[in-house]
């Protein structure tokens, strides 16, 4: 409740602070649904608002149920979000998800978004640690390939999420490691129960992989050579 109610002061507060022209005041948008994670399970006590990129028109948190159902006003400029799990208010150990109404869609003017279940992932941190055990002089060339705990969607008009833009997609770090660095250390933050792949060769040699699962929300690779 009491987070129900920061999100709601911060609403009201972005809206007097916007320009007029920013917000149609004949229109109310209903938005409801409800947060699970990758197994099913409801999310609670995450923040999900509405609006503008720029304006938050409408706040609320998701319940115990995962739960979620308020009452947002309009924007008459560019797309209409409705962003779960981003900004200020955000939880860490979830994925952020973006749900996008363009202005030149369609469906840009319905009323009511129901949009029924959607997957909030549970983030999983990986710390990669690199140690030249062997005192070699070879350079190290890694690529570790790892799912995005980002998710961005457009919106149709029913209730399905379609024409992926971003969504957990797959993003690359690549390090090259000399004598003089060959002690490193890497924080990435990945999507719980995905897997990592850790591609690597020295100097011009063959390229050799190493699968890394990400079963707990803290995980570490110390890969010595």
């Amino acid at each position: 409740m009491l987070r129900n109610l920061k999100l709601l002061a911060v609403c009201i507060l972005f809206v007097m602070t916007s320009c007029a022209e920013d917000v149609i005041d004949s229109r109310r948008i209903r938005v409801a649904g409800r947060l699970i994670d990758g197994m099913g399970f409801p999310v609670s006590d995450i923040n999900i608002t509405s609006g503008s990129k720029t304006t938050i028109l409408g706040a609320s948190a998701s319940e115990i149920t995962g739960n979620f159902d308020f009452v947002s006003l309009e924007s008459n400029r560019g797309e209409f979000q409705i962003q779960i799990n981003s900004g200020a208010q955000r939880d860490s150990l979830f994925a952020e998800v973006i749900l996008v109404n363009d202005l030149s869609s369609p469906n840009r003017s319905r009323l009511n978004y129901d949009l029924g279940d959607i997957i909030v992932k549970p983030t999983a941190f990986l710390n990669l640690k690199t140690q030249n055990t062997s005192g070699t002089l070879d350079t190290l060339k890694i690529l570790l390939d790892y799912t995005s705990n980002y998710c961005s969607l457009e919106l149709d008009n029913d209730k399905e999420l379609l024409a992926k833009r971003r969504c957990y997609s797959t993003h690359t770090s690549r390090i090259t490691l000399h004598e003089q660095d060959s002690n490193y250390d890497m924080r990435l933050t990945s999507v719980k129960n995905e897997i990592a792949r850790l591609y690597y060769r020295f100097n011009n040699d063959y390229q050799q992989v190493v699968e890394i699962p990400l079963t707990n929300t803290e995980n570490t690779y110390v890969f010595e050579y």
